[in-house]
C-alpha cells in the first residue's frame, strides 16, 4: 500500500515536471521563501544536516577536503534567478530548493545538475533528500541517518559509518557500498535492481519482503524463519521489494 501510494504521488510529479518542459507551467512553493538564496554559494556555516528537495535532474552530494560547503549548479543554457537552485541555512542545516517559490514557474527545455560538496571531516547528524526525477549520487564518510524518497532515477550510495539508512525508490536502479554495516537500514523499492554491499564480517539481521525477486548474497547467512542472520545479527536491515533482484556482496 505504500509502495503504490508513494508510486502516485511520484507519478503526478514527474507528469509535472515533462509538462514544464513541453512548455506548460508548475507549481513549486515551499515556507520563508524571502529566506533562501539563489544560484551557487560557498558556505562557511557549520552544517551538519542537508534537507534537498530537487524536482528534477541529477544530484551528487561529495565528501572533499576544505572547510565550507559549496553548492554548484550547471544547466544547459542560461538560467533565469527564479529558475536556479535556492537555499537557505537555518541553524546547523542546509535547505535546498530547485527553485524559487512560486506559480506558474516554467522549465521548458532546461536540463539542471546540482553538485553539493561537503568537507570529509564534518560527521553529517542526516541527510533528506526528495527528488522526483533524476539519479541521485552521494559519497559520504559519516551520516547519522540518511533518508531519500526517490520517484524515478538511480541512486547510489557510498558512506562509512551509518546508523539509520531509509530508501523509498518508486522506479530506478539502487546501489549502496558501506565500509560498515549500518545500524538500522529499511529500504522499500516498487522497480528496480538493488545491490548493496557490506562487511565480509557483518553482523546483520535482514529480513526479506520480495513479490518477485531473484536474491543472491556473499554473506554467511544463517536462514532462521523469515530471517537471514550473520554474525551476532546486532544491525536490522529490512528490504521491501515488489519486482527486481536483489543482491549482496562483500568486498
Amino acid at each position: 500500500m505504500k509502495k503504490k501510494a508513494y508510486l502516485c504521488i511520484a507519478v503526478l510529479m514527474i507528469t509535472a515536471f515533462c509538462l514544464a518542459g513541453c512548455g506548460a507551467t508548475v507549481n513549486y512553493t515551499y515556507d520563508d521563501a524571502d529566506k533562501y538564496t539563489a544560484g551557487d554559494r560557498e558556505i562557511s556555516d557549520s552544517i551538519d544536516k542537508l534537507n534537498i528537495d530537487y524536482a528534477a535532474g541529477d544530484v551528487d552530494i561529495k565528501a572533499v577536503p576544505g572547510k565550507t560547503v559549496s553548492v554548484k549548479e550547471t544547466a544547459n543554457r542560461d538560467l533565469e534567478e527564479d529558475q536556479k537552485v535556492h537555499t537557505r541555512v537555518d541553524g546547523s542545516t542546509l535547505y535546498v530548493k530547485f527553485c524559487a517559490s512560486g506559480e506558474g514557474m516554467s522549465f521548458k527545455d532546461i536540463e539542471k545538475h546540482l553538485v553539493l560538496e561537503v568537507p570529509e571531516n564534518v560527521r553529517l547528524a542526516g541527510l533528506k533528500a526528495d527528488l522526483a526525477a533524476g539519479d541521485l549520487n552521494a559519497e559520504l564518510k559519516r551520516c547519522g541517518k540518511i533518508d531519500i524518497d526517490a520517484a524515478a532515477g538511480d541512486i547510489k550510495v557510498t558512506a562509512g559509518k551509518v546508523k539509520e539508512f531509509d530508501i523509498d525508490a518508486a522506479a530506478g536502479n539502487c546501489e549502496f557500498v558501506f565500509t560498515k554495516t549500518p545500524s538500522d537500514s529499511d529500504i522499500d523499492m516498487a522497480a528496480g535492481d538493488l545491490k548493496i554491499q557490506l562487511p565480509e564480517k557483518s553482523n546483520l539481521t535482514l529480513k526479506m519482503d520480495s513479490a518477485a525477486v531473484d536474491f543472491s548474497y556473499d554473506l554467511q547467512f544463517k536462514k532462521k524463519g523469515e530471517k537471514y542472520i550473520c554474525g551476532t545479527g546486532a544491525n536490522e536491515m529490512n528490504i521491501d521489494c515488489a519486482a527486481g533482484d536483489v543482491k549482496i556482496t562483500c568486498p
